[in-house]
Protein backbone atom coordinates (compact mmCIF):
# COMPACT_ATOMS: atom_id res chain seq x y z
CA UNK A 1 0.00 0.00 0.00
CA UNK A 2 1.54 3.20 -1.11
CA UNK A 3 1.85 6.34 1.61
CA UNK A 4 -0.81 8.76 0.47
CA UNK A 5 -2.07 12.45 1.48
CA UNK A 6 -4.71 15.05 0.94
CA UNK A 7 -5.18 18.29 0.96
CA UNK A 8 -8.26 19.95 1.51
CA UNK A 9 -9.01 23.33 1.63
CA UNK A 10 -12.24 25.05 3.43
CA UNK A 11 -12.56 27.72 1.71
CA UNK A 12 -15.77 29.08 4.08
CA UNK A 13 -16.19 32.92 4.45
CA UNK A 14 -13.27 33.13 2.25
CA UNK A 15 -11.13 31.66 4.99
CA UNK A 16 -8.22 29.19 3.67
CA UNK A 17 -7.89 26.27 6.36
CA UNK A 18 -5.55 23.76 5.24
CA UNK A 19 -5.09 20.11 6.51
CA UNK A 20 -2.61 17.16 5.98
CA UNK A 21 -3.30 13.46 6.36
CA UNK A 22 -0.60 10.90 6.11
CA UNK A 23 -0.95 6.62 5.91
CA UNK A 24 1.35 4.88 7.78
CA UNK A 25 0.34 1.64 6.54
CA UNK A 26 2.91 -0.84 4.69
CA UNK A 27 5.48 1.77 4.78
CA UNK A 28 8.55 -0.15 4.24
CA UNK A 29 6.98 -1.39 0.75
CA UNK A 30 6.11 1.74 0.10
CA UNK A 31 9.13 3.51 -0.06
CA UNK A 32 10.60 0.67 -2.26
CA UNK A 33 7.82 1.32 -4.51
CA UNK A 34 8.30 5.55 -4.39
CA UNK A 35 12.07 5.14 -4.98
CA UNK A 36 11.64 2.74 -8.39
CA UNK A 37 9.17 4.92 -9.61
CA UNK A 38 11.16 7.88 -9.04
CA UNK A 39 14.11 6.56 -10.84
CA UNK A 40 11.53 6.45 -14.04
CA UNK A 41 11.28 9.79 -14.03
CA UNK A 42 15.21 10.22 -14.66
CA UNK A 43 14.94 10.87 -18.34
CA UNK A 44 14.83 14.36 -17.79
CA UNK A 45 14.78 15.20 -21.50
CA UNK A 46 11.36 13.67 -21.92
CA UNK A 47 8.34 15.97 -21.57
CA UNK A 48 5.96 13.08 -21.39
CA UNK A 49 8.11 11.23 -18.53
CA UNK A 50 6.33 9.73 -15.78
CA UNK A 51 5.21 12.24 -12.79
CA UNK A 52 3.52 11.89 -9.61
CA UNK A 53 -0.56 12.04 -9.96
CA UNK A 54 -2.92 14.11 -8.13
CA UNK A 55 -7.23 13.58 -8.01
CA UNK A 56 -8.81 17.07 -7.62
CA UNK A 57 -12.37 17.12 -6.01
CA UNK A 58 -14.84 19.55 -4.72
CA UNK A 59 -18.01 19.27 -3.52
CA UNK A 60 -20.72 22.25 -2.61
CA UNK A 61 -18.70 24.72 -4.22
CA UNK A 62 -20.78 28.34 -4.49
CA UNK A 63 -19.70 31.53 -5.79
CA UNK A 64 -21.76 34.80 -5.50
CA UNK A 65 -20.76 37.85 -7.56
CA UNK A 66 -22.10 40.73 -5.51
CA UNK A 67 -24.14 43.86 -7.14
CA UNK A 68 -22.47 46.85 -7.98
CA UNK A 69 -25.50 48.71 -5.90
CA UNK A 70 -28.78 48.14 -3.72
CA UNK A 71 -30.45 47.95 -7.25
CA UNK A 72 -28.50 45.56 -8.61
CA UNK A 73 -29.04 41.94 -7.46
CA UNK A 74 -26.51 39.42 -6.64
CA UNK A 75 -25.37 36.51 -9.00
CA UNK A 76 -24.91 32.97 -8.48
CA UNK A 77 -22.08 31.83 -10.69
CA UNK A 78 -21.78 28.66 -9.44
CA UNK A 79 -24.03 26.52 -7.72
CA UNK A 80 -23.29 24.05 -4.88
CA UNK A 81 -21.04 22.71 -7.99
CA UNK A 82 -19.32 19.57 -7.49
CA UNK A 83 -16.76 17.18 -9.24
CA UNK A 84 -13.52 15.28 -9.60
CA UNK A 85 -10.30 15.24 -12.26
CA UNK A 86 -8.78 12.05 -11.56
CA UNK A 87 -4.85 11.74 -12.24
CA UNK A 88 -3.90 10.32 -15.98
CA UNK A 89 -7.31 12.05 -17.49
CA UNK A 90 -8.33 14.53 -19.48
CA UNK A 91 -11.57 15.94 -18.05
CA UNK A 92 -13.32 19.45 -20.21
CA UNK A 93 -15.65 21.18 -18.81
CA UNK A 94 -18.54 22.42 -21.89
CA UNK A 95 -21.21 25.16 -21.41
CA UNK A 96 -23.01 27.76 -22.84
CA UNK A 97 -21.82 31.29 -22.16
CA UNK A 98 -22.19 31.99 -18.30
CA UNK A 99 -22.66 28.80 -17.76
CA UNK A 100 -19.17 28.86 -15.06
CA UNK A 101 -17.14 27.32 -16.93
CA UNK A 102 -14.03 29.95 -16.58
CA UNK A 103 -15.43 30.87 -12.82
CA UNK A 104 -14.92 27.19 -11.72
CA UNK A 105 -11.50 27.20 -13.52
CA UNK A 106 -10.63 29.92 -11.52
CA UNK A 107 -12.02 28.35 -8.01
CA UNK A 108 -10.01 25.48 -8.57
CA UNK A 109 -6.66 27.20 -9.54
CA UNK A 110 -7.33 29.57 -6.71
CA UNK A 111 -7.63 32.68 -8.42
CA UNK A 112 -11.19 33.33 -7.00
CA UNK A 113 -12.59 32.81 -3.48
CA UNK A 114 -15.65 31.15 -2.83
CA UNK A 115 -17.05 28.73 0.09
CA UNK A 116 -16.70 24.59 -0.60
CA UNK A 117 -14.39 22.09 -0.04
CA UNK A 118 -11.42 21.11 -2.35
CA UNK A 119 -9.52 17.98 -1.93
CA UNK A 120 -5.98 17.19 -3.55
CA UNK A 121 -4.72 13.56 -2.84
CA UNK A 122 -1.59 12.69 -3.76
CA UNK A 123 1.55 10.70 -3.36
CA UNK A 124 4.05 12.94 -1.36
CA UNK A 125 7.12 11.19 -0.70
CA UNK A 126 7.04 9.66 -4.14
CA UNK A 127 6.64 13.69 -5.54
CA UNK A 128 9.72 14.47 -3.30
CA UNK A 129 12.05 11.64 -4.37
CA UNK A 130 11.28 12.76 -8.09
CA UNK A 131 11.97 16.74 -7.25
CA UNK A 132 15.23 15.72 -6.28
CA UNK A 133 16.47 13.33 -9.03
CA UNK A 134 15.10 15.76 -11.49
CA UNK A 135 17.00 18.68 -10.26
CA UNK A 136 20.21 16.47 -10.38
CA UNK A 137 19.28 15.09 -13.17
CA UNK A 138 18.55 18.71 -15.46
CA UNK A 139 21.77 19.50 -17.19
CA UNK A 140 21.86 22.36 -20.09
CA UNK A 141 21.66 19.65 -22.59
CA UNK A 142 19.28 17.72 -21.56
CA UNK A 143 17.14 20.87 -20.98
CA UNK A 144 17.51 21.94 -24.37
CA UNK A 145 16.39 18.18 -25.75
CA UNK A 146 13.54 18.55 -23.82
CA UNK A 147 12.93 22.57 -25.26
CA UNK A 148 12.96 21.24 -28.46
CA UNK A 149 10.93 17.86 -28.08
CA UNK A 150 8.33 20.23 -26.39
CA UNK A 151 8.20 22.29 -29.85
CA UNK A 152 7.75 19.44 -32.46
CA UNK A 153 5.07 17.95 -30.01
CA UNK A 154 3.22 21.91 -30.54
CA UNK A 155 4.04 22.09 -34.45
CA UNK A 156 6.41 25.43 -33.80
CA UNK A 157 9.65 23.66 -34.85
CA UNK A 158 8.88 26.68 -37.75
CA UNK A 159 9.28 29.48 -35.47
CA UNK A 160 11.52 28.27 -32.95
CA UNK A 161 14.47 31.27 -31.49
CA UNK A 162 11.94 33.69 -32.97
CA UNK A 163 10.91 36.79 -31.28
CA UNK A 164 6.85 36.00 -29.47
CA UNK A 165 6.08 39.66 -30.19
CA UNK A 166 3.54 41.80 -28.79
CA UNK A 167 1.96 44.82 -29.65
CA UNK A 168 4.71 46.87 -30.17
CA UNK A 169 7.03 44.34 -31.69
CA UNK A 170 5.69 41.69 -34.89
CA UNK A 171 6.43 38.21 -33.29
CA UNK A 172 4.66 34.88 -34.00
CA UNK A 173 1.17 34.10 -34.73
CA UNK A 174 -1.79 34.44 -32.09
CA UNK A 175 -2.13 30.09 -32.56
CA UNK A 176 1.71 30.04 -32.56
CA UNK A 177 1.22 32.28 -29.54
CA UNK A 178 -1.19 30.09 -27.94
CA UNK A 179 0.72 27.09 -28.11
CA UNK A 180 4.13 28.79 -26.94
CA UNK A 181 1.88 29.58 -23.61
CA UNK A 182 0.89 26.10 -23.41
CA UNK A 183 4.17 25.01 -23.81
CA UNK A 184 6.24 27.15 -21.08
CA UNK A 185 3.13 25.39 -18.50
CA UNK A 186 3.74 21.78 -19.85
CA UNK A 187 7.54 21.69 -20.33
CA UNK A 188 7.78 21.47 -16.26
CA UNK A 189 6.19 18.23 -16.59
CA UNK A 190 3.16 19.84 -13.74
CA UNK A 191 1.19 17.14 -11.87
CA UNK A 192 -2.11 19.37 -12.28
CA UNK A 193 -2.84 21.30 -16.07
CA UNK A 194 -5.30 23.96 -15.70
CA UNK A 195 -5.94 25.60 -19.18
CA UNK A 196 -9.14 28.16 -20.32
CA UNK A 197 -9.74 27.57 -23.78
CA UNK A 198 -6.38 26.44 -25.14
CA UNK A 199 -7.99 25.55 -28.66
CA UNK A 200 -9.45 28.53 -28.90
CA UNK A 201 -8.13 30.80 -32.17
CA UNK A 202 -6.50 27.72 -33.64
CA UNK A 203 -6.80 25.65 -36.96
CA UNK A 204 -8.39 22.28 -36.84
CA UNK A 205 -5.14 20.55 -37.17
CA UNK A 206 -3.25 22.57 -34.67
CA UNK A 207 -6.31 21.68 -32.06
CA UNK A 208 -6.32 18.32 -32.49
CA UNK A 209 -2.29 18.28 -32.22
CA UNK A 210 -2.61 20.48 -29.14
CA UNK A 211 -5.55 17.77 -27.28
CA UNK A 212 -3.05 14.80 -28.67
CA UNK A 213 -0.28 16.86 -26.07
CA UNK A 214 -2.22 17.13 -23.77
CA UNK A 215 -3.64 13.20 -23.52
CA UNK A 216 0.31 12.53 -23.91
CA UNK A 217 0.47 14.71 -20.24
CA UNK A 218 -2.13 13.21 -19.19
CA UNK A 219 -1.05 9.32 -19.77
CA UNK A 220 2.43 10.19 -18.54
CA UNK A 221 0.38 11.24 -14.92
CA UNK A 222 -0.70 14.54 -14.76
CA UNK A 223 -4.59 15.78 -13.98
CA UNK A 224 -5.60 17.41 -16.77
CA UNK A 225 -8.18 20.27 -16.90
CA UNK A 226 -9.53 22.87 -19.58
CA UNK A 227 -13.00 24.49 -20.45
CA UNK A 228 -13.39 24.28 -24.14
CA UNK A 229 -16.21 25.49 -26.41
CA UNK A 230 -18.21 23.55 -28.91
CA UNK A 231 -15.06 21.17 -30.38
CA UNK A 232 -15.22 19.04 -33.19
CA UNK A 233 -16.09 15.69 -32.77
CA UNK A 234 -12.77 14.38 -33.26
CA UNK A 235 -11.39 15.97 -30.37
CA UNK A 236 -14.95 15.97 -28.01
CA UNK A 237 -14.13 11.60 -28.77
CA UNK A 238 -10.61 12.06 -27.33
CA UNK A 239 -11.84 13.72 -23.75
CA UNK A 240 -11.39 11.14 -21.32
CA UNK A 241 -14.13 12.98 -19.10
CA UNK A 242 -16.83 15.57 -19.27
CA UNK A 243 -18.54 18.09 -16.80
CA UNK A 244 -21.19 19.59 -18.16
CA UNK A 245 -22.56 23.17 -17.08
CA UNK A 246 -25.52 25.38 -17.12
CA UNK A 247 -26.33 28.25 -15.05
CA UNK A 248 -23.22 27.63 -12.52
CA UNK A 249 -24.74 24.12 -12.10
CA UNK A 250 -23.15 20.65 -12.88
CA UNK A 251 -25.32 19.01 -15.37
CA UNK A 252 -23.52 15.99 -16.07
CA UNK A 253 -20.35 14.93 -14.78
CA UNK A 254 -18.56 11.26 -15.48
CA UNK A 255 -17.22 9.06 -18.62
CA UNK A 256 -17.39 11.12 -22.31
CA UNK A 257 -18.52 7.46 -23.14
CA UNK A 258 -21.85 7.86 -20.96
CA UNK A 259 -22.93 10.68 -22.33
CA UNK A 260 -25.08 9.58 -24.67
CA UNK A 261 -26.87 7.04 -22.36
CA UNK A 262 -27.31 9.39 -19.75
CA UNK A 263 -29.33 11.90 -21.82
CA UNK A 264 -31.61 9.45 -23.41
CA UNK A 265 -32.34 8.17 -20.00
CA UNK A 266 -33.27 11.48 -18.60
CA UNK A 267 -34.91 12.74 -22.09
CA UNK A 268 -38.43 13.14 -21.15
CA UNK A 269 -40.39 11.00 -23.61
CA UNK A 270 -42.98 12.40 -26.30
CA UNK A 271 -46.36 10.95 -26.44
Amino acid sequence: MDDGSSEDVDRTNNQEQPSTAMSTSGEGRSSAYTRKKSSMLAVSDDPFALREGKTLLWRNVNMVLKGKNENEPDRMLLNNVWGEVPEQQTTAIMGPSGAGKTSLLNVLAGRAKTRGRISITSDRSYLLLCQVEIAQNNTQKNLDKLVKKMLAELGLESCADTFVGGQLLKGISGGERKRTSVGVELVVRPAMVFLDEPTSGLDSFSAIQLCQVLKKVANAGSSVLFTIHQPASEIFNAFDRLILMNKGRVMFQGLVEDVPSYFKETQPSIA
